[in-house]
């Protein structure tokens, strides 16, 4: 029984490890393949509207950045915890692993805008099926970043928590999640932008996509330099806003932030705002596949 739990724990491990690597995605043409869960997953009727429209999308996204400045907050209560992240033990992504599989239980991942971390074919709701309706173009919307946001995650987390081991390592794996969960969101909502995009210009996009070697071409007709900047400075002041210390019996306000307002803004800068618009390019590649 030992060996058989040890051999399960070794092919969940294997498991994960090809999940995150994308590769159930694309293959090595880079053509999309998309999986059963893939196909099945839609949005619901009620919220399908919005995610349609540029300007509801864009108040979706700033509402995401107060749940992302919040959860990062909350995970810099706790250390670091580095060996968490060690690859030998692998908490992190055990973690993600069984808490994702509670999550699809109940529906999560039969939504468009929700990419889990932990596979991409095993993972089935045991819910009855909601009316929905499908918002995103398949095969084009196929893939993640699944991959990327762990690596720019991870980087950002000894800047936002303090060196060292506290024990609590629970509830600095659950912050994790939060936080990779609102993060992924962000930017597979990419899709759903490029999406809005498109059909609100389809003659250029379509000149655009049809030409190869593409992708600064696309990059270059998404790119909107006024807004990126609009949401840096928008999240480096909510960051400073938010995470400050309020004494109710002092008129003044403490200035220190609980997470510095520049590493926030700088990952958003140097990691969200880039990755969401490489999944809106590679969206855009395949739109007419």
């Amino acid at each position: 029984m030992a060996k058989l739990n040890s051999s399960m724990k070794f092919w969940s491990l294997v498991l994960l490890i090809y999940s995150l690597s994308s590769s159930c995605y694309a293959d090595k043409s880079q053509k999309l393949f998309c999986s059963p869960l893939a196909y099945s997953a839609c949005s619901p009727a009620s919220t399908a509207d919005r995610l349609r429209k540029l300007e509801s999308l864009r108040d979706i996204l700033i509402g995401l950045e107060d749940t992302i400045i919040f959860c990062l907050i909350e995970r810099s209560k706790y250390a670091y915890n580095q060996h968490l992240y060690d690859s030998s033990r692998n908490g992190l992504g055990s973690f993600i692993q069984d808490s994702e599989a509670v999550q699809a239980r109940f529906g999560r991942y039969t939504l468009e805008e929700e990419t889990p971390f932990s596979g991409c074919n095993f993972l089935r709701s045991t819910l009855p099926r909601m009316n929905c309706t499908k918002v995103l173009h398949m095969p084009a919307s196929c893939f993640n970043k699944s991959k990327e946001i762990m690596t720019a995650y991870l980087d950002l987390l000894p800047n936002i928590t303090i060196n060292g081991d506290d024990g609590h390592y629970a509830p600095a794996l659950a912050s994790d999640l939060v936080c990779l969960q609102a993060i992924s969101k962000r930017i597979t909502l990419g899709k759903f932008v490029a999406e809005a995009k498109y059909n609100k210009d389809p003659i250029a996009y379509n000149a655009t996509i049809l030409v190869k070697n593409n992708e600064d071409a696309l990059m270059k007709l998404l790119t909107d330099t006024k807004v990126e900047n609009e949401v840096i400075q928008r999240v480096a002041k909510k960051a400073e806003i938010l995470g400050q210390n309020i004494d109710p019996f002092n008129t003044s306000i403490v200035k220190q932030a609980k997470v510095d307002p520049s590493v926030i803004s700088r990952f958003y800068e140097n990691s969200m705002i880039p990755l969401t618009k490489q999944v809106e390019v590679t969206y855009l590649q395949h739109r007419l596949d």
